[in-house]
C-alpha cells in the first residue's frame, strides 16, 4: 500500500445506506484506516449506527461544515440550481473533512471495491485513480476561485481520492486569501446557476494538486467502473464468484442512482474491451504516471 492512511471518509444519506453498508464491509477487508468516518444527517445517525459494523464512526454532518447548513447552502445558491444544496453539501464535507492531519481517502458511498486499492506508491507519492470526463462549468469555477487552469488531461473524478491534508487546507485557504470570504461562500457566490453541476471536489483538488503539489501525486492507471447498475443491476447480487470476476477488470464499481436507467452502450463497449484483453493476456500493466499526463 506504502503511503499511510489516517481515515476514511464517506458521506451518505438513509436512501444510499444498503449499498455503503455492502461498500463498508468490503473497505474494512481492503483497508486498515486508523479511522474510519460516515458523516450523515443528523436524523439518519439512529438508522447508520444500527446498519454499520462497530468500527465505523458515525458522526453528524455539520461538524464539517463550519456553521453551514442545507438551508443555508440553499439560500446561496443561485435560484435555478437551489435544488442541488444537498449535492453541493456533501462536496464541502469531504473537504472539510480531509482537512484533519494527516491523509484521508474520500470515498463515495455507492462505490464497493472488489480487490485491493492502490492509495500509495512509496512513503511521499500519494496514487490517484482516474477518470475520462470533461465538465467544461468545473473548470470555469477553478478559474473564477483560484485562477488555475486545466493542466491535466485526466480527470480526477473517480469516485475515490486520497489526499493529504496539506492539499485541501492549502486549497481553502487560497480560496480565502483571493475571495476574502469564507470559503463555502465564496464557492457557492461564483457559480452563475446555469448547469446543475457547477463545482467538483475532485476537480478542484485535483487541479490544485496539479499545480502545486505535482510531485506528491501520481495516476495508478488502475481500471474502475461507475456503471455497477449496469453490470450487477443491485449491489446485494454481488456474489463472491462476481466479485472474482469484475475484479479482475475493475478495482471497484459504483452504484450511482443517476446512472441506474441510463444506457449502456458506452460501458458495454468498455467491458468487451476489457474481458477481450483480459481472455487474449494482453490486459495492460498498471504502472503509474504523473498527474499532467
Amino acid at each position: 500500500m506504502g503511503l499511510g492512511l489516517d481515515r476514511i471518509v464517506s458521506v451518505c444519506i438513509a436512501r444510499d445506506l444498503p449499498t455503503a453498508a455492502i461498500g463498508v464491509r468490503e473497505m474494512l477487508v481492503r483497508l486498515q484506516p486508523r479511522q474510519y468516518l460516515y458523516a450523515v444527517p443528523k436524523a439518519d445517525m439512529p438508522t447508520f449506527r444500527n446498519a454499520m459494523p462497530s468500527a465505523i464512526d458515525i458522526v453528524d454532518e455539520r461538524e464539517f461544515m463550519e456553521g453551514w447548513d442545507l438551508k443555508k447552502v440553499h439560500s446561496v445558491l443561485p435560484p435555478p440550481v437551489s435544488w442541488r444544496a444537498g449535492w453541493y453539501l456533501q462536496q464541502f464535507v469531504k473537504i472539510n473533512a480531509s482537512r484533519l492531519s494527516g491523509t484521508t481517502l474520500i470515498w463515495d458511498a455507492d462505490t464497493v471495491p472488489l480487490r485491493n486499492l492502490t492509495v500509495g506508491d512509496s512513503q511521499t507519492r500519494i496514487s490517484l485513480y482516474s477518470g475520462n470526463e470533461y465538465h467544461a462549468p468545473y473548470f470555469k469555477t477553478i478559474n473564477a476561485l483560484l485562477g488555475l487552469e486545466r493542466i491535466s488531461r485526466r480527470s480526477f473524478i473517480a469516485q475515490c481520492m486520497h489526499v493529504k491534508s496539506t492539499w485541501t487546507n492549502g486549497l481553502v485557504e487560497e480560496i480565502q486569501n483571493r475571495s476574502g470570504r469564507h470559503w463555502i461562500e465564496a464557492v457557492l457566490s461564483t457559480l452563475p446557476g446555469n448547469h446543475p453541476c457547477e463545482f467538483s471536489e475532485y476537480e478542484t483538488i485535483g487541479t490544485f494538486v496539479a499545480h502545486y503539489h505535482p510531485d506528491e501525486a501520481v495516476f495508478n492507471n488502475v481500471r474502475w467502473s461507475r456503471f455497477g447498475n449496469r453490470l450487477i443491476a443491485d449491489p446485494s447480487d454481488l456474489t463472491p464468484s462476481k466479485k472474482r470476476y469484475f475484479g479482475l477488470i475493475y478495482n471497484y464499481i459504483a452504484f450511482e442512482p443517476t446512472l441506474r436507467n441510463e444506457a449502456g452502450a458506452r460501458h458495454a463497449a468498455e467491458l468487451l474491451r476489457a474481458v477481450w484483453h483480459l481472455a487474449a493476456g494482453t490486459m495492460r500493466l498498471h504502472r503509474a504516471s504523473h498527474i499532467h499526463d
